[in-house]
């Protein structure tokens, strides 16, 4: 074609380690090159295989959402042991800005497990059912079906790619330590030492006119 000069250019052959030429009509300029190693190649093709990209259950944005429902029912927790007697769904949600429905569903979790009683008829409600030097975060969060803790994860779980079974390797041996951490120090930490805490920085907030939610 007139105003077209070749250009030869290096493509992957189709055995490993060996160059060939095809013809570019877009410059006359000559590009070499040195043929790829044959372990190079063979990881571009194992790339080309799986394809980067993410299947529907990896999905990054469900990796990043935070997972609240411990602090929720802490939350919850708190309120109780800060006034002890009964508490109507409505007063709860009201205090954790959020649906009585909501409150009812983990009240009624809680229940199940012996952390509260309900109690029926007028003036009834929920009121606390254990003893908070005995319960840790780590039985609330057993409680809650143990969630995931971290918001990281593999982008795939089952990669026929070599360089990403190293990768996940390394990474689940990462994120077990993290959450044996994490796990550890739940068991540490009991519902009367968040109620210690509480009591203290309402102490604080009263001499500042303020109260536990602010001004």
């Amino acid at each position: 074609m007139i105003g077209q000069i070749a250009i030869a250019r290096w493509v992957r052959p189709h055995r490993l380690g060996v160059a060939t030429k095809i013809a570019d009509p877009r410059t006359s300029a000559v590009a070499t090159s040195r043929p790829e190693p044959a372990a190079i190649l063979l990881l571009r093709e194992q790339h080309s295989r799986n394809r980067l990209t993410l299947p529907p259950s990896c999905n990054i944005e469900s990796y990043m959402k935070r997972n609240s429902r411990l602090s929720g029912v802490l939350h919850v927790l708190l309120h109780m042991a800060q006034q002890p007697g009964t508490f109507t769904s409505e007063t709860l949600a009201k205090a954790m800005d959020t649906n009585p429905v909501v409150i009812r569903r983990i009240m009624a979790g809680l229940r199940d497990l012996g952390y509260v009683r309900s109690e029926k008829g007028h003036g009834g409600g929920w009121t606390l059912a254990c003893d908070l030097t005995k319960v840790t975060l780590r039985d609330v969060y057993t409680a809650l079906g143990s969630p995931s803790l971290l918001a990281m994860g593999n982008r795939t779980e089952a990669p026929g790619c070599l360089v990403e079974q190293a990768v996940n390797a390394a990474l689940d041996q990462a994120f077990g330590d993290a959450q044996a951490l994490l796990l550890s120090r739940f068991g540490e930490v009991t519902l009367a030492m968040l109620s210690d805490d509480l009591r203290k920085r309402l102490g604080s907030r009263k001499l500042q006119g303020m109260s536990a939610h602010g001004a």
